[in-house]
């Protein structure tokens, strides 16, 4: 093997010889293996390669002789969809007496995924148990693959859900992460033979939330895809695709007023502050008037409050109330109100004032002669509700002449008004006639004065 040969043909030799050694060359080989690297088991096999005629690739043998050098190279007509993965160290040299095997390995290549997911749905809702309406549509896009590929498309809810009213398309609710999942595999793609692999997957879904926060001015719903190539052990999510949708979880409530006015003679009230309650807070007042109106009919007003909270800081729907207060003190002194539901009634309960005025003679006759009294007595009775300050006048009739301090209010000469005493012994026929202020409560008073 280095070269050189023992001769044992001579011995004690004297003289030179001349000595002709021929050498044989030693044949030998190189055999080239094209193997598949298997990815998913990570594991180097004895499969031949696939070229890109169909067949594959069968080994290559080059003989030779010890010493001779050789060189080797990988398969340049490979099926589509396979590369050179591992060339081997020994993939030129020199020929040996043993026979030397150079094996190049080929994986398959990474296929070319583009992929998105999107999301449309329900833009506002305004009950807080509404149904919400989603559409998620995931597409992909695959090139150079043969095998299979597993899509995952995982959307994310902002709260839980009411499963038993909501429809999930056939997903996977989880309550724990607030998820719905969908899981599909698309078998035997085969882009080699058949083109692209073009994917698309729609889920239409309604879902009713049961943990709504109704706080909350919009909430947000998130989808991600994913897909899995198994042959290439390749992933690709998409980016996010969020969907917001607004609440207006408000409500509006109309109050009707209507006014009752009969026998009030005294002028009717021109404005009143309605107030829209949640329980004793009152979250919103209006002043009306009888700009407020419905219709013609001027006895009958009516506001909206509009935009009010729908539901307590609980979840709890509002259940508003109504009210109302004076916009100066006094002015619905003569009113009592009665509210039904959203409607309030003003009815006048006021005085209603009448009067009357009869004389009597001192001889009890249906004339009278010089020297003799009259006695006028005028009657104020009040049929309404509340007590009432009445202005008495009366004028001496010509022919007769005033009897000072003949003025009483129920047989008497004083009487307490407002807190004060008046004494009407002093009253003239002048101040009669101006007029004297009497309190007429819910029974009858009476002013009488004489003349003769």
């Amino acid at each position: 093997e280095d070269g050189t040969v023992d001769i044992d043909k001579f011995v004690n030799m004297t003289e030179d010889k001349e000595i002709i050694v021929e050498f044989e060359k030693i044949p030998t080989t190189v055999v080239v293996h094209h193997y598949i690297y298997d990815r998913i088991t990570k594991q180097y096999t004895t499969t031949k390669v696939p070229l890109a005629d169909g067949t594959t690739a069968e080994d290559e043998t080059k003989v030779g002789v010890i010493g001779e050098n050789y060189a080797s190279k990988a398969k340049e007509n490979l099926a589509a969809n396979y590369e050179v993965y591992e060339i081997p160290t020994n993939s030129s040299g020199t020929m040996t007496k043993e026979p030397i095997e150079i094996t190049y390995y080929y994986v398959i290549k990474d296929a070319e995924i583009t992929s998105s997911v999107s999301k449309t749905g329900t833009d506002k809702i305004t009950e807080k148990d509404e149904v919400v309406n989603y559409t998620v549509t995931y597409t992909a896009t695959i090139q150079n693959y043969q095998g299979n590929a597993n899509i995952t498309i995982t959307d994310t809810l902002p709260y839980e859900i009411n499963e038993a009213k909501s429809n999930k398309a056939g997903g996977t609710y989880n309550q724990a992460t607030r998820t719905i999942t969908w899981n599909e595999t698309i078998e035997n793609i085969d882009t080699i033979a058949n083109g692209n692999k073009e994917i698309t997957i729609t889920k239409k879904i309604s879902i009713v939330f049961s943990n709504l926060n109704t706080e909350d001015k919009t909430f947000t719903n998130t989808v991600v895809g994913k897909v899995e190539l198994e042959e290439t052990e390749q992933e690709e999510e998409t980016d996010p695709a969020e969907k917001e949708t607004q609440t207006e979880f408000v409500k509006d409530v109309t109050v009707t007023k209507t006014w009752d006015h009969t026998n009030n003679i005294y002028g009717n009230p021109t404005r009143v502050i309605l107030q829209a309650k949640n329980g004793n807070t009152v979250v919103a007042e209006q002043e009306l008037t009888v700009d407020n109106k419905v219709g013609e009919d001027e006895n009958v007003w009516s506001y909206t409050f509009t935009n009010l909270p729908k539901y307590d800081t609980n979840g709890a729907e509002i259940v508003y109330t109504v009210g109302e207060k004076e916009v100066a003190l006094g002015e619905l002194a003569y009113y009592e109100a009665s509210i039904d539901e959203l409607n309030i009634t003003n009815t006048y309960k006021g005085p209603i004032i009448s009067s009357n005025k009869t004389a009597t003679t001192e001889n009890s006759l249906s004339y009278v002669v010089e020297g003799e009294k009259i006695t006028y007595t005028i009657t104020a009775t009040n049929a309404g509700g509340l007590a009432k300050d009445v202005v008495v006048k009366d004028t001496i009739p010509e022919g007769t002449t005033f009897v000072e301090g003949s003025i009483k209010v129920n047989g008497v000469s004083n009487y307490e008004l407002n807190g004060n005493t008046i004494d009407l012994s002093t009253k003239t026929a002048t101040d009669l006639a101006n007029g004297i202020t009497v309190k007429v409560p819910e029974s009858t008073t009476q002013a009488g004065e004489e003349a003769q």
